[in-house]
Order: C-alpha cells, then sequence, then structure tokens
C-alpha cells in the first residue's frame, strides 16, 4: 500500500483506520477503539508506504535543492515515528549525518498535514506508547498541528517537553503546551527557547498548569521574547515553586523583570539551584543583584 503524504487521512484504508461506522472518522473516535482494533491501526501504519511531497511543489514555492533535501529528511523522521513510536521523539531539521541544523526552519505547509495527523494516530494506537521527551525544534507549528498532537499525547507519561523556535502566533503554542502538561503530571522539564511569549491569557493558563505540577523541575526561557507586561514574567515565575532550575538567557528581561526574578530567587532558597542570565544586559544583571539583596534583607 503507497499513500501520499497528503492523502486525507479517512482515504488510507476504510478497513483498517476508520471505525466501520463512520467513513469520516476521527482521532477521537480512534482513541476509543478498544485495543485489537488500535493494534489492526498500528498494523496498517507500519505496512503503509508513504510517498514524500513531490520535489515540484517545493520548487514551485522557490526553495532550493539544499532545503527541499532538509524537507526530505524531516519527512523521513516523521514516517520512522509513525511506524515505530520511540519514548524519545526528535523532530528537527538535520544534515545528511543527522546532526541538528541550527539556522535552518521546518515551515509549515499543508502538504505535510498527512504526516502529522498520521504521527497522532500512530501514537493514539499504541496503549504502550510512552513518550519520554519529545522535542520539536526549528519546526514552524500551525495551531491544527498542535491540535492533532495535544489529544494524542494524552496521559503518555510525557516527562520533558521541548518547544523550540516554532514560530506560533498569539498564545496557541503556550495553550499547546499547557494542554500536553496537564494531562502529564509527572512531567519535569519544559523548554520554550527562540519563542514569542506575549499572550498574558495563554501565560496563566500554562502558569496554572506548572503550579499543579508536584515535580516539575526546569524552565528553559532562553532566548525568549517576552511582552510588556509583566505579569508575564511573574505568573510563569511564581507557578514554579519546586522548580530548580531557570533560563532567562537572552531575554528581553529589563529592570522591572529584574525585580520580579529577584523576588522568585528569594521565595525560592530550598529549591532553587541556577537561575541562568548570562547574556542579559550588564544594567540587567545588576538590577538583580541589587533587588535581591534587598529581598534577603
Amino acid at each position: 500500500r503507497s499513500v501520499v503524504v497528503g492523502t486525507p487521512i479517512n482515504q488510507l484504508s476504510t478497513t483498517e483506520l476508520n471505525d466501520s461506522s463512520n467513513n469520516n472518522s476521527n482521532m477521537e473516535s480512534q482513541f476509543q477503539l478498544p485495543s485489537s482494533r488500535k493494534i489492526t491501526v498500528a498494523n496498517a501504519l507500519r505496512k503503509t508506504k508513504f510517498s514524500l511531497v513531490p520535489s515540484s511543489h517545493w520548487l514551485s514555492l522557490g526553495y532550493d535543492i539544499e532545503y527541499i533535501r532538509v524537507l526530505e529528511r524531516f519527512q523521513h523522521s516523521l514516517i520512522d515515528c509513525i511506524r515505530r513510536p520511540r519514548r524519545n521523539v526528535q523532530l528537527q531539521p538535520v544534515d545528511e549525518g543527522g546532526n541538528w541544523l541550527f539556522g535552518v526552519q521546518i515551515l509549515h505547509d499543508s502538504q505535510l498535514m498527512g504526516l502529522w495527523k498520521y504521527l497522532a494516530i500512530a501514537i493514539l494506537s499504541r496503549d504502550d506508547c510512552y513518550i519520554d521527551t519529545l522535542n520539536i525544534t526549528n519546526v514552524q507549528l500551525d495551531a491544527t498541528v498542535m491540535g492533532k498532537l495535544a489529544e494524542s499525547l494524552k496521559q503518555r507519561n510525557l516527562k520533558k517537553l521541548i518547544l523550540g523556535n516554532n514560530s506560533f502566533g498569539g498564545g496557541e503554542g503556550l495553550l499547546f503546551a499547557a494542554d500536553v502538561m496537564r494531562e502529564n503530571v509527572n512531567m519535569k522539564s519544559l523548554e520554550l527557547h527562540f519563542n514569542i511569549i506575549d499572550d498574558l491569557d495563554a501565560t496563566l493558563r500554562l502558569a496554572e498548569v506548572l503550579g499543579g505540577i508536584p515535580h516539575f523541575e526546569s524552565l528553559n526561557l532562553r532566548y525568549c521574547e517576552f511582552g510588556n507586561d509583566p505579569l508575564i514574567l511573574s505568573s510563569l515565575a511564581s507557578a514554579c515553586n519546586s522548580v530548580k532550575f531557570l533560563d532567562v538567557r537572552n531575554t528581553n528581561v529589563g529592570s522591572q523583570g529584574a525585580t520580579i526574578l529577584a523576588q522568585y530567587v528569594a521565595s525560592n532558597p530550598s529549591s532553587l539551584e541556577t537561575i541562568n542570565t548570562m547574556s542579559l544586559t550588564m544594567r540587567t544583571r545588576c538590577s538583580l543583584q541589587m533587588h535581591y539583596a534587598q529581598t534577603k534583607i
């Protein structure tokens, strides 16, 4: 069986992937299938031969050959995860040797939606599919993609979520992180590096979830750009009562943010082991030290 990446999910196999009572069954109905049916779905996905998006599509968008090769390797990574869900999921642009490409981002394209949907169904179809780490870095995440993944990642015993340079708009990415973490109470680490965090309502939702995770240890916000509302940073900091490591390197934290961080450090002397402020402006770092000294008086 050969399936083109852009094929709608309900066309993969009406006998193996769809509920016989509903030819337009979605991921929610797959999640509710009995275990024997899920096994059938998982086996069908392992045997399916996926076709990559044709190079002509990428060329029509003006992409050069080198970037098209990166996109092809990324599609192979998705297909590999669909066929064999694993505990450590790494979805990021890589070179021919499998090394992460720091300066390259996988742009969202509707032609890739088929693979994202199959990945979500592959996870849902495996009752024994537990994921320790999900790393999606330098990949532009569309709201639809995040919605599919959030549903599939419920109760997967996820411990580390890495979202880096995803270009998600507004608070969509923060809400995605909140949805995933709410259903995985053993989470220990969240990374949101190289993303914009400027939606207060979404930040408060995420902070509420973080505050309810008993053994959460690490929050990485390096290179994040915060909005002008100081409540964005303070809500995240105040939610991390048990965190051991906080990274705010190369962020736009100013003197007001320094006050917030100093108060946070002073209020968490027993749990916090490291706060990384490297590459903040000298003025901000001095302000942080000054406010921290005042809170200890």
